[in-house]
């Protein structure tokens, strides 16, 4: 967020010293961007100081791996949250769904203009995780398909209509809400059909926990 308001935001940084700062700040940013970055693929991968790969504790190939079906729940979990975080936070609000009035503040990367791309990517990895990638290809979805093979194929067909609709939408997403809303409409309503599938049909074929009682997914329709 702040790199991105130095680089797009309306800061007057013509003066030379704000200039300067500004882009020592950004250089810092990026260098500590890249070592955490570097630092978390790591531990992903390889493990540190003596502990094994993050990625093992969701396998067989730790010690102390989680149970298969508590690593499923923390995916469905972060899925269903993730999901819920852009339809009812983002979205709700910046198209002025709930009782107060539209906060387009809410989109992140707004100075940017970038809200639309980083619901996509979300999107993609969501799809990437539901559907399965990489050369075993196994995702969420091979669980699900065992238990209903109708659930599975409209999962799959609401997250793909969800990406399209975001084509649908075109230019800043903070001006296509004034300037072309029936087809941000549009993409909410693809959006909360995911939402509602994998927070009531996933979760419950899978035996998900949430947490709390508004799984509807319905709540701002």
């Amino acid at each position: 967020g702040a790199m991105e308001h130095l680089l797009f935001g309306s800061d007057d940084l013509s003066d030379p010293s704000r200039g300067a700062t500004a882009c020592a700040y950004l250089s810092a940013l990026a260098a500590i961007t890249k070592d955490e970055t570097a630092a978390i693929s790591s531990e992903w991968s390889n493990g540190s100081e003596g502990r094994p790969a993050y990625k093992d504790y969701f396998s067989d190939r730790a010690e102390i791996s989680i149970l298969p079906s508590a690593a499923v729940a923390d995916v469905v979990r972060t899925q269903f949250f993730l999901i819920r975080d852009i339809v009812d936070v983002r979205l709700a609000a910046a198209m002025g769904l709930r009782e107060n009035p539209a906060d387009l503040t809410v989109i992140p990367g707004n100075a940017a203009d970038n809200g639309l791309e980083d619901i996509r990517n979300e999107l993609l990895g969501m799809r990437a995780i539901y559907e399965g990638s990489g050369e075993e290809g196994l995702g969420i979805g091979d669980l699900v398909s065992q238990l209903s093979e109708d659930t599975d194929a409209r999962l799959r067909e609401q997250l793909k209509a969800a990406i399209g609709a975001i084509d649908g939408v075109g230019g800043p997403l903070r001006d296509a809400i004034g300037q072309r809303s029936a087809q941000v409409q549009t993409l909410y309503d693809r959006l909360a059909d995911v939402q509602l599938t994998i927070g009531t049909e996933v979760v419950s074929l899978l035996g998900v926990s949430i947490g709390f009682t508004d799984t509807d997914g319905d709540s701002m329709r």
